[in-house]
């Protein structure tokens, strides 16, 4: 078997786990994920300025942000901003884990979660930090630097970067037994299995 084929293969279990899975489980992780957005959004509203930190922002933003965010006015204002994203998205994803299946909060979820992919991923190409080394077509050469911004990211960027796509790919995997599905709590309503 060939190593490509042998790569796809290695996914089929998972591939299997999210599609034969329980749409309760798919919708408890979301509910989970909700918690946390809102745990942080309160916190970044409460002490911005030691989540804020230079220390701590460099984590996550990249430099040319973390460098905007030296007064505290700024750190304030960037607080609320960040915490209004979290607390949208944590939104997003209680809505998605309580309320009845629905085509329209389906797509809904998965568009902000393609948006949020895209926001993790801009800001850590807008960041620059490293340069990828090869002498093929353009094309190449940006798949190259985002897998080797990928690779070379510290362990919290790491988390920001594929998480998102990983919601992305487990809602699209799920797509036919969630809207089949029972809701989270109570009983299987109309339509549901």
């Amino acid at each position: 078997v060939s190593s490509p084929r042998r790569a796809a293969l290695g996914l089929l279990p998972f591939i299997r786990m999210v599609t034969l899975s329980e749409p309760r489980s798919v919708r408890l992780l979301f509910l989970l994920l909700s918690a946390f957005e809102f745990v942080q959004s309160v916190r970044h509203v409460v002490s911005p300025e030691t989540l804020l930190s230079s220390e701590e922002a460099a984590k996550f933003f990249p430099g040319t942000l973390v460098k905007s965010l030296d007064s505290e006015s700024m750190r304030r204002v960037f607080a609320v901003v960040y915490a209004t994203y979290l607390a949208t998205l944590g939104s997003v994803r209680v809505a998605f884990a309580l309320a009845p299946p629905s085509w329209p909060l389906w797509s809904a979820t998965l568009v902000a979660h393609i948006v949020e992919s895209g926001f993790w991923w801009a800001l850590e190409l807008e960041d620059g930090a490293v340069e990828a080394s090869t002498r093929s077509s353009p094309d190449c050469r940006k798949r190259a630097r985002k897998l080797q911004l990928f690779l070379l990211a510290p362990p919290s960027k790491k988390v920001l970067l594929a998480g998102p796509p990983v919601l992305v790919a487990v809602l699209l995997m799920s797509l036919p037994r969630y809207l089949r599905g029972a809701p989270l709590f109570g009983k299987v309503g109309v339509g549901s299995q």
